[in-house]
């Protein structure tokens, strides 16, 4: 059994017991029974999610070990979608669905998740920003706004797996 379990319990009862105590005035007891039954559901609740049933604490658990996540933010220019064609070797391309870019709706904007090429290098982080920025759009994080230059030279663009 953690410390921190132990101390979960302690600040439970205090505010459980509290709310019943500040909440107990004449005529006003079916109000301090309903604060203390949902503090109590709220402390049952969470006490589930962070520790285990041996008072262990769960926690850490939960928390990834890399920000941001792998494959799952930035793959695509902002506001366009992440799609895929072809079977076993698929081609990555990406989709402007809501038709901000100068391209249109549903439309390729950017080849930019090529997952043969691992590190393009500064000239072809630069190339894609360039494409992006023709065809009206931004790239949070791998191009800088009104320029055709990426943020630094180590910026890699995220690629699917």
């Amino acid at each position: 059994m953690d410390l921190s379990f132990v101390f979960y319990v302690i600040i439970s009862v205090i505010v459980i017991s509290g709310s019943m105590f500040f909440n107990s005035r004449p005529g006003a007891m079916s109000k301090a029974v309903v604060m203390s039954a949902l503090f109590l559901l709220v402390s049952v609740f969470f006490g589930l999610r962070w520790f285990t049933t041996s008072g262990t604490s769960n926690i850490s658990t939960n928390h990834l070990t890399t920000w941001p996540p792998p494959n799952s933010i930035n793959m695509c220019p902002d506001y366009t979608t992440l799609s895929s064609s072809g079977g076993d070797n698929p081609v990555w391309t990406c989709t402007d669905t809501k038709g901000v870019s100068k391209v249109g709706p549903n439309k390729t904007v950017a080849l930019n998740a090529n997952p043969s090429s691992t590190n393009p290098g500064y000239y072809g982080v630069s190339a894609l920003c360039a494409d992006c920025y023709a065809k009206g759009l931004t790239w949070e994080g791998i191009c800088v706004p009104n320029s055709d230059n990426p943020i630094n030279v180590n910026t890699i663009p995220p690629r699917p797996a």
